[in-house]
This record gives structure tokens, sequence and C-alpha cells, in this order.
């Protein structure tokens, strides 16, 4: 049995806590922490755990095994090399980090403590997504020509994250599922990639943050050659889309439509 804390206490926290008692019969949630211990104090009375206070305390309890990191992306990096340091596996919610270098701490972290570390792309487990990888591998589709991915939000993310110096917008907090996906789904890492991105819906924000865009479309070729797009806006307010069409020598198969999720192959066998 893997006994699990959850910080962070607000939507996706409570999700993961809620998944952890329900639906992993090897994990057992021992805690929950977040900052506002209003918000921690009845997490903790609703999921019938403890609350921890503070960090430290998470990470001198040798009761607690493994943690999973929900809060805000500026604090991923300095979460996670703390509890890896105290011998925590960690579970991250994606984005990984804000910059590379706090990445790349975080992945020497990892290999210097030996404890398990994952990002939290979970496209990868999806049985659509999966299915897909599969009919790629097993030559249905035959060599890729492009690819594109599309995720899109219902509403605006939290208000922390309308602010790019603490985010990088919603191109990592939310395409980073594309970014991710289509790297798998190809078997070949980025060679270049050219993004823009623009406000034509949620106007008024970037008054209070500049940066801020609520709608990007990516360009990118792949090492192997595959050129391919992804593109994402938030808000929609029709609702969660994820869909990818990928074109290879073979056919076309595409993942997902607005109305459901699943894998459709058409080819010439």
């Amino acid at each position: 049995m893997v006994n699990i804390c959850v910080i962070g206490a607000g939507r996706v926290g409570i999700l993961h806590s809620r998944n952890i008692q329900n639906r992993i019969p090897k994990a057992k949630l021992v805690g929950i922490m977040d900052k506002n211990l209003e918000v921690a104090e009845k997490a903790s009375r609703e999921l019938g755990v403890r609350m921890y206070k503070s960090l430290e305390e998470i990470g001198e309890d040798e009761n607690v095994h493994a943690v999973v990191i929900t809060t805000p992306t500026f604090t991923h990096a300095e979460l996670a090399v703390y509890l890896m340091k105290k011998g925590k596996h960690v579970f991250c919610e994606k984005p990984i980090s804000i910059t590379l270098d706090e990445a790349l701490k975080m992945k020497k972290t990892q290999e210097e403590t030996g404890v398990k570390f994952q990002i939290g792309f979970m496209r990868r487990f999806d049985a659509t997504f999966v299915e897909a990888k599969e009919l790629i591998e097993n030559d249905f589709l035959g060599e890729i020509m492009s690819i594109r991915s599309v995720t899109r939000g219902p509403g605006l993310p939290p208000e922390w994250a309308w602010d790019v110096e603490k985010s990088n917008g919603f191109l990592a907090e939310v395409n980073s599922h594309d970014f991710d996906s289509v790297r798998w789904l190809c078997g070949s890492n980025y060679r270049e990639i050219f993004a823009y991105g623009a406000v034509r819906k949620a106007k008024d924000i970037p008054k209070k943050y500049p940066g801020f865009y609520d709608t990007a479309v990516v360009n990118f070729i792949m090492e192997d050659g595959a050129i391919g797009v992804i593109e994402g806006s938030c808000p929609v307010e029709y609702g969660y889309d994820a869909r990818v069409e990928i074109l290879g020598t073979k056919g076309l198969l595409i993942i997902g439509d607005v109305q459901n999720h699943q894998a459709v192959l058409h080819c010439d066998t």
C-alpha cells in the first residue's frame, strides 16, 4: 500500500484525492495540505484525512510515501525538489515548471535521489489514445506525414494563470497535453517550433495582465520530418474540446470529436 498526501486542495487536488480514495486499490490517501488553512481544513473534513499545515510536516512524516502536487505551476519546482530530497515519490501536475532551469533541476534531483517522479500527462493512459498509439506502432497508418492537435477549454483558468510570468499562459497550462501527446504518438522530438498568440475574446484581461492571450496556433517540424499544428483557445464556452488528426502514408487517424471520444481510422486496407 502506498500512502499518499495531496498538496493543493483546489478543484484538481480534490479530484485527485477522491480518485486515490475510490479508484486506486493499492493507494491510500493519508493527508492533504493547502497554504489556505480554511480550504485545507474543509477538504480534510470532507475526505476524512489528516490536514498537514506545512511542507516540512509532510517531509518528516515517514507515513507519507508519495505526494501529488496540484498547486500553481510557479510552485512546482520548489515543492518537488524539497520532497524528493526527503525521499518522497512525486506525481506532479502539468506543466512541470515555469523555466527550463527549474525542470532540469527537478530531473537532476530525481536522478540523484532515485525516487519516482511523474508528470500528469494522462493522455498516454487514456484508452482512446492508447488504441491510436497501437495502430500507429502496428503500421496501420504508415509513415506519419502531418499531425494536428487541438485542445480548447470551456472557461478561463484561475486568475493567477492569467499572468504569463507565473503560468506561461494556456499553451503550458492546457496545451502541454498536446505537446506531449504529439511527441508520444509520433515517436519523435520537435526540431522547430513557431507560435502565434492573440487575444480575441477576453479582451479586458491584458489591461491587468500584459502578455495574456486566449488563442494560439503553433506550427512545428519533428526530427523525423513530420509537420504539424497545435491549436488552443480558452475560453470557448461550448465545452472541453480535445481532438487529434494524424495523416499517414496509408491513411488518416482521427482521435476524438466535439461530442465524444473515439479513434477512427480511414485507410486503403
